[in-house]
Order: C-alpha cells, then structure tokens, then sequence
C-alpha cells in the first residue's frame, strides 16, 4: 500500500488543479480562435489539457510517496555436525551425514525453514546455505583431533540471532576441551534440539582425566596434583592409581569404586626435586575389568621446576586478626617469605614479588604508585575501614559506590561454578561462620574472574567475594580483590573442622601461585604447549619486541625441535601473521623434544622443551555422552533425539512455535519522478490532445 506522507499534499493538489483547471478554461474558453467549434470537442481538448498541466505540476512539486510491503521471513534452522576422530572413532559419522542429508533434503523442512549446515570439531565452518545458490563445500575441518562443542555454538550467535532461530547438534556429545557446553545458553527465545549419535549402551571403562597442575613449581618444594579417576560398569571394583617420574613410581593409591558409576578425586603433593622440565605419568590399573579401551587409563603431565624464593609484603595501616591469618597461611609453604609492614615503612619495592594491601585509605597512594610503576601483582582485602574513594582513583579494575557501601553486611561465600584455573572442591565452606563486608553496588571489568560470590542470609548474589584479574598482556600484572574481613573465622573453623590448615592454606597458597606468575620482560617470548599428542599440530605463537618493547615486524624467528633420543633435528621458520610469529608442526613422532626458538639477527634465544604422547584425546572417548546432550537441549527448551529418530525430530521441529514464519514490513520512500509511467501519460495526453485538435482544424 502507498501513503502520502507530506502534510501540505492536498494543498498541492488543490493548487496544481486551481492551475490546471484555469490553464484549460482559458486555453479553449476564452482563446476566441478556438470557440467556434462544438461543445463536445471543447470540452474533450479541455479535459485533455487538464489532466496534462495537472500531472505535470503535481510531478514538479516532487510529493514523497511511502511504499509499505508485507513479506514472510522463515525461521532459521541452524546444523552444527560434529565431525571430530570421536565420531570415526564410534563408527557414527557416516550415519551423521545421512542425517544431515535428510534433513537439509527434506521438502517440508526447506520450505518452512532456512537451512544453514555447519561443520565442527575443534574450530567452526560454514559448509552451506541450503537456501541459497551459493555452496561453499570446499573449506574443511582443518583440526579434527579434539572437539570443542561450547565453541561452535557461541561462534553461531552473531551470524544467527534472531528469535525465530532453532539450532540442532549432532554428535556423540564428547567434547575434549574447553568450557563446558552443557551450561551454553542460546541467546533470546532461540530453542535447540541435539541428535546423539552412537551406541549408548554403557561400556565397562576406567579411566583417568580432568589433570590439573600448576606450570610452574618452586625448587625443592611441594606442588598439588589433582585429578579424577573414573569408572563406568556394571559391579563394584577395585584397583590402584600410580605416578611415575623418570620410570619410577613416585606415588600409589589402593581406590575401591562401589557404584557401577562412580569417580574418585585424588588430591596429593610432589616434592619438586630436579630444576627444569619434568614429565610425569598417571596410570590407573586393575585386574577386574576387561576393557576395550585401555589408552585413557594413562594420563601425562609436565611442570617446569623454578629455583625462586616469593618475597611478600603485606602492608596495613591497622591492626586486625586478618593480618596475621593469612602471614601465617601464605608461610606455611618454605619458599615464601612474608613481612608485614606500615605504608610509611615501605621507601623501595625493589625486594618485593608480591604486594598485599589491607585495607587501604589514602596513606596507600605512594604504594599504589610503586606498584603501578614496577609491575608488581598485587592483591586488595577491603573492608569496613576501606577509604573507597581513594580506592577508585588508584585503580581501575574495580568500582564501588563510596556511598552505598557503609552498611557492615554479614555473608557467606560460595564457589563459581564455571572457575576452571584450579579445582576447589577440597576447599568446602560448610560450617565456616559469616564474614562482614561493605554492601554496595560494585563494578568489574571484563578481565577480572570471580572466584567467590557473595551468599547474604543463604541467598546467593552474583556480587563478587574474591575475584582475580590474571593479565597475560606484556607489560600488565596480575592482581586480585577480597570484598570482605573475618577470614580469620574461616582458618579457625578450618581447623576446627579438619584438626588442620591444610584446605585454607592450599586455596591461598593457589591463589599466590597464579598471581605470582607474571610474565616476565624478554625481548623474545614464545607460547606452546608441554604435551602434544601424535596427532596433533604443535602451535607455536611468538612475539618479538624492540628496545622500546614495541612489536619487531622485521624480526627473522626459526624454530629448532630436537628429538631427545634420535638427535634429530629439524627447522622451521616462524610468519609474522599481524600481531604475532606463527608456525604449525605435524607429524611429529612420540617421545620428548628441546625446543629452540633464535632471533636470527641478535641473537635473543627461548629454550623450552615438550612431549609428544602416542594416545588420542579422541580416540579415548568409547561411548557418546548422552547425560550432556540431554542437559543443553532441555536448557535450552529442546529434547533430546537419537539418530534413528529422524520422523519424530522433523514432527518436532515443524510443530514448534519458532517454525512459524515472520511477518515482516519493508518500507520504501520514492518520489513520483521515480515513476516513468507518468511521463509517458503525460506525453500520451498531449498528444491525443494535438490529434484532436489537428483532426478538427484547430491551430
């Protein structure tokens, strides 16, 4: 439909047909060479020359016409296939193409949905639009050795975002790395369904994953090592969990699992007795199960062992049981060394690792300002006594409205359950009394990970407890924020509860370790990984730096990969892709390297070192993981499907609400000189009117 949108359009019209209309009275009326002929001609040229001069002045006034058109949008229909090893692995991913086909074929589907296939394992790509002219099969999966489901759904979001959008998953649900996809959360009203693939009857399996060690570990002293052992059978069983370092058994566990679906957490130390890189291995063994994959009963680790001390200042101008709590926690490891001093005492920060200001007001500001200037990682307990104001200004990763924070609250903390750096199940808070806090509205920046949140009377908030800011920018420290005062409450039930500190101190003695790990200044820094299996591509990512510690565009950067035991030694050249130095290694064969990155002008030098395992991440997986895909669908109000229900997922999809199309309104502003037609009338209508008047003798 068309709308004038011009308030004074009528009196244009009204003018344009005064004028015409006067135009043709006095053309054949009152022109007295056109009088003499009859009524009926008089009165045709007249008209004729009226409508002419009237479409005429109507065009020269140029009227805005707007055009509103309905069109019917469909829904979106997303496919996301996993095509990962785990699917060959299972023997699935031939039956998931025919799946994927069915769908994208179905006639039903194509004309109610537009279809958009993706593939994915570790990264995401486009494979087609099924609407569309344009096929883009060409570009495959170029990392197929882990999968990364969270990834390939969050990457999605930009492209597909509109209500109307249903998503589908088909795979076996293993996913190998990164966040975990069963809390993924579809933006808006967006639904999805996953379609499992695989046998899920249970297989009788043991085995060890979810490793976490810290990557570095200070000479001659202890580090944690945490990890799961899993069994999946049918009977209770018993069996033995080893470390081995250098071939030699460093630790033993006797385990008894007593359901037929049971995991045991395993929480012990290791005495850091040898300086570099070590490599260890985890082996789970039993002789009552027969399995049919035994690779995931092994698990290997590396750390690289550091001779340093930690110097730690704790500086306060107060005096408060706090203080002395966490001296004596972060003391209760060997290599560190803690001085507790008053903002005046503190003239250099020279000597200094780590900074720990409690409390701060304005006698901190010259602290804040060494800290800034040296770099030092830097953690803040705030209070009741906490000069906020001041707070502010120093410092920008946190803000808190000095004026709504004067109201002493008593809370509780509870763990963040999507804090991956370390595990924090052996720290329970059960029983540990309330600590105060300033409540008021508080501000984080992106970059800081709550730790802790804030549980006021047992309702939890999402108002951070503890929170850390881990900087891997050059340049930047780390630093970390307690919202809170009391924890000496916690160290007491601590042991009041356990009969030691252990659980208080390991958490603090974490939280030290990964702040204290600051990156440190060289010209030349590369990134990897310290354990790759066969499979995999080694990824290295360097950064080369100037005097100024500004990017070198022009540095010349070869990579040097020794094979301990065969001495054999290969080059690579590193590109420079824009912000970094890139280079991918293949085929790389089992057992342990010395890396060498060179500055082939000046000589700056990495030396590092990494192991390639023989097992696959993929190969691991020996059933699909039925429980999670079951969790995202129904959270995202979806349902689950098997690959043999194909029927019942099309009924599903074309009865839900998102399969109904859109009414959409497309407005368009065109002027009447858009329109060639009214020309043409207008030629037309001048020249019927010279005709007549020809035909009848008129000039």
């Amino acid at each position: 439909m068309s709308v004038f949108n011009q308030p004074s359009l009528i009196v244009i019209t009204i003018i344009s047909g005064v004028i015409a209309l006067l135009i043709a009275i006095f053309q054949y009326y009152y022109n007295t060479s056109k009088k003499r002929k009859a009524g009926k001609v008089r009165v045709l040229l007249a008209f004729l020359r009226f409508l002419s001069v009237f479409t005429l002045l109507i065009l020269l006034f140029d009227p805005k016409i707007t055009i509103n058109t309905i069109e019917k949008e469909k829904p979106e229909l997303v496919l996301l296939q996993d095509q990962s090893e785990s699917m060959a692995f299972l023997k699935v991913e031939g039956v998931a193409n025919k799946f994927t086909e069915k769908i994208t074929t179905d006639p039903d589907l194509q004309r109610t949905f537009s279809i958009y296939n993706y593939d994915f394992a570790n990264d995401l790509i486009w494979k087609d639009s099924v609407n569309d002219s344009i096929k883009k099969n060409k570009i495959g999966i170029t990392n197929k050795q882990s999968t990364y489901i969270y990834n390939a759904l969050k990457s999605t979001e930009t492209a597909h975002k509109k209500n109307n959008t249903t998503k589908l998953i088909l795979s076996d649900g293993n996913q190998n790395i990164g966040i975990d996809y069963a809390y993924y959360k579809t933006p808006k009203s967006q639904k999805l369904y996953s379609v499992v693939f695989g046998d899920t009857t249970k297989i009788a399996d043991l085995k060890v994953n979810s490793v976490n060690v810290n990557k570095y570990v200070n000479y001659n002293n202890t580090f944690p090592v945490e990890f799961l052992v899993n069994y999946t059978g049918n009977t209770s069983l018993d069996a033995k969990v080893s470390i081995y370092h250098k071939g030699k058994a460093i630790y033993k566990k006797e385990l008894h699992f007593k359901s037929p679906n049971d995991a045991q957490f395993i929480n012990t130390t290791i005495k850091a007795k040898e300086l570099g890189i070590q490599n260890y291995k985890i082996v789970v063994t039993t002789s009552g199960l027969s399995e049919k994959n035994t690779q995931n009963n092994t698990q290997y680790f590396s750390v690289e062992t550091i001779d340093k001390k930690t110097r730690i200042a704790i500086i306060a101008s107060t005096i408060h049981p706090d203080i002395s709590c966490i001296k004596r926690s972060l003391e209760s490891e060997k290599n560190r060394k803690v001085q507790v001093l008053k903002p005046a005492q503190v003239t250099t920060l020279k000597n200094i690792d780590f900074v720990i200001c409690y409390q701060p007001d304005s006698e901190f500001s010259a602290i804040y300002k060494k800290v800034q200037k040296s770099q030092i990682p830097i953690f803040t307990f705030t209070g009741e006594r906490t000069d906020w104001t001041f707070l502010n200004e120093v410092q920008k990763a946190v803000y808190k409205d000095p004026f709504s924070s004067q109201i002493p609250t008593e809370i509780l903390g509870y763990w963040n359950p999507n804090f991956e750096l370390f595990y924090t199940d052996d720290f329970s808070m059960q029983d540990y009394p309330p600590i105060t806090t300033q409540w008021g509205k508080t501000q984080l920046q992106p970059d800081l990970q709550p730790l802790l949140y804030q549980s006021v009377k047992g309702i939890p908030s999402q108002k951070p407890l503890l929170a850390l800011d881990l900087n891997t920018t050059l340049g930047k420290a780390n630093s970390g924020y307690f919202f809170g005062e009391g924890i000496w409450k916690w160290r007491i039930a601590c042991f009041k509860r356990d009969g030691n500190f252990d659980a208080f101190d390991g958490i603090w003695g974490k939280i030290t370790q990964l702040i204290t790990q600051k990156k440190k200044k060289n010209h030349l820094e590369v990134q990897h990984e310290k354990k790759y299996y066969q499979n995999e591509t080694l990824q290295l990512k360097a950064t080369f730096y100037n005097a100024a510690f500004e990017i070198d565009k022009n540095a010349q950067l070869k990579a040097q990969l020794i094979h301990l035991k065969t001495k054999s030694r290969n080059q690579y050249p590193l590109s420079f892709t824009g912000k970094s130095y890139q280079a991918e290694i293949g085929n790389l064969q089992k057992g342990e390297y010395r890396l060498i990155v060179k500055e082939q002008r000046k000589g700056d030098q990495y030396t590092s070192g990494f192991v390639v395992r023989e097992n696959s991440l993929e190969g691991q997986l020996q059933s699909p993981d039925m429980a999670r895909m079951s969790k995202i669908a129904l959270r995202n109000s979806g349902k689950l499907f098997f690959s043999d229900q194909f029927d019942a997922l099309k009924k599903e999809l074309l009865r839900q609400e998102n399969s109904k199309p859109v009414l959409k309104t497309i407005t368009k502003q065109k002027t009447l000189l858009e329109f060639p037609y009214l020309l043409i009338a207008i030629l037309i209508l001048l020249a019927i009117e010279w005709f007549v008047r020809k035909y009848n003798g008129l000039t």
